[in-house]
């Protein structure tokens, strides 16, 4: 599948104060996906609408982005940074461009308002991660918000961002060292670079440029989500529209990998180079551990494997399933202990698969779930392996955990752990009940293929193949509770 590349800008805002410079950045709020719960700068995705917005001093795509920094800054912080006029009512001027009542385009004409290239300094670009089909390049820009009444202007808009505010960049850095906050690593960088330019704007933009501008896909892949976790997302042979699966790296100097699950060569390198690089920098490879059985997480496992000389370890289900290549088996309330304090308790969770286990480090207090929940497309729960009775049971399991952070096997990590899993779990029953109406509207019944279309009506046809089988697991489940009966390939309201 060729990678569709989406072009997007991201506003750095800061202010000088007595003792430096002050960024603003807000936290994504619970249903803005990817990356719910994180912290970021004002950014999004370049719209057409962009293009039809002057910028002095620049030309095509040095003029988009800055336009889309521009119109992000305002939409998701209320910072004007057009010279001339400004909003008068600037939470109805939002809320307009947010609904689509004007363009950021009108809203400058109408105000007479002009960008200048200058104001927005460009500071580096980069691509975002690869969890899915495609990826963005982000272009970045400092902007100098210079005037303390519009820097005193500045609020989320309470739609992408639900909180922000302006901050010296030692204190979010602080929090996300003790795992209290969760922050892109590009983003990280950026606070280092600004906090160590002592006050300058130009030493800030120097400094953000030469970081980001230097980072690779291979730099990327061993920055950590939260100290001493990192995610690798490998291309996998898994079900659209996700196209890999992530690696994830436990440990600060033990490491224990999850789900290494590439089959391919090229991917194998890319995890077996970013190893190289930690084992060389002191760091060793403890234990490989699995989620479940699936192909798209065990992939060249036997391989990797034997290159390190490391351990796999896995629930006894799984290990029946693989046969002898699983070395160690791990029960439900067993504990992996990688560095010293840091462990790594084991919570059996069946129901996606048999063996389905997923990992909580306690020092983070993140979940790596494996496919119990996925930011890329939905779980897939087969009757020839799963039970859709048991995976609820396990979500609700998953629930009690309390997680900080929830790392799943498809897209990006979860900062809003119990509104993912209350979204999933909603998500099931509403197929369920679109069942139990069906149904009940058919006096004869329906068969499978009769009910797909009517249960699945919002799901493109060409992915009909998998959700029949989730469709099975929910009839199946419905069997069992004894509220629907089944005759001649026929299901019926009980």
């Amino acid at each position: 599948m060729s990678e569709d590349v989406r072009k997007a800008a991201v506003a750095i805002p800061v202010r000088s104060v007595r003792g430096g410079l002050e960024v603003w950045c807000g936290r994504r709020a619970p249903n803005a996906q990817p990356f719910s719960g994180f912290h970021v700068f004002p950014g999004g995705r370049v719209d057409e609408n962009d293009r039809r917005i002057p910028v002095k001093g620049a030309t095509g795509d040095e003029a988009l982005h800055r336009a889309a920094a521009a119109r992000e800054l305002f939409e998701e912080a209320g910072l004007w940074i057009a010279r001339g006029g400004a909003p008068v009512g600037r939470a109805g001027a939002r809320e307009d461009l947010r609904s689509g009542a004007i363009s950021f385009a009108e809203l400058l004409s109408g105000l007479g308002g002009t960008l200048h290239a200058c104001d927005l300094r460009a500071v580096g670009s980069r691509s975002t991660p690869a969890f899915s089909s495609h990826r963005y390049r982000i272009r970045y820009y400092l902007v100098d918000i210079g005037s303390a009444r519009e820097a005193d202007a500045a609020c989320p808009d309470g739609s992408e961002l639900d909180m922000g505010g302006w901050t010296k960049p030692a204190t979010p850095l602080a929090s996300w060292a003790e795992s209290k906050l969760l922050m892109i690593a590009s983003g990280r960088r950026v606070l280092e670079r600004i906090e160590g330019a002592h006050g300058s704007f130009e030493r800030a933009a120097a400094r953000i440029a030469e970081s980001l501008d230097g980072i690779t896909d291979h730099d990327e892949s061993r920055d950590e989500l939260l100290p001493g976790i990192r995610v690798l997302p490998l291309r996998t042979p898994t079900l659209p529209p996700a196209t890999r699966t992530n690696c994830v790296i436990l440990g600060d100097r033990r490491l224990a990998l999850v789900d290494p699950a590439s089959p391919w060569a090229d991917e194998q390198a890319r995890l077996e180079s970013t190893l190289r690089t930690l084992v060389g920098e002191g760091r060793s490879i403890e234990k490989i551990l699995l989620t479940h059985h699936h192909r798209d997480h065990i992939g060249g496992l036997d391989q990797l494997a034997r290159a390190l000389g490391t351990p796999i370890a896995a629930h006894p289900e799984t290990a029946r399933l693989m046969g002898s290549i699983v070395d160690e088996h791990l029960e439900d309330g067993d504990s992996i202990e990688l560095d010293p304090g840091r462990c790594v308790d084991v919570v059996f969770t069946p129901g996606h698969a048999p063996g389905h286990l997923v990992f909580h480090d306690r020092s983070t207090d993140a979940a790596v779930v494996g496919d119990m929940v996925a930011t890329v497309g939905t779980i897939i729960i087969d009757p020839s392996d799963g039970d859709m009775a048991l995976y609820l049971r396990s979500l609700d399991r998953i629930k009690s955990l309390e997680s900080r952070v929830l790392i799943p096997a498809h897209g990006a990590a979860i900062g809003d752990p119990r509104g993912k899993l209350d979204e999933t779990i909603a998500h099931r029953l509403m197929r369920e009940d679109k069942v139990l109406q069906s149904l009940a509207a058919l006096e004869a019944g329906a068969t499978l293929s009769e009910l797909l279309p009517a249960v699945y009506d919002d799901t493109p046809v060409e992915l009909h193949r998998w959700a029949e089988r989730s469709l099975l697991s929910h009839l199946g489940k419905l069997v069992q509770e004894g509220k629907v009966g089944r005759r001649s390939g026929r299901y019926r309201m009980v």
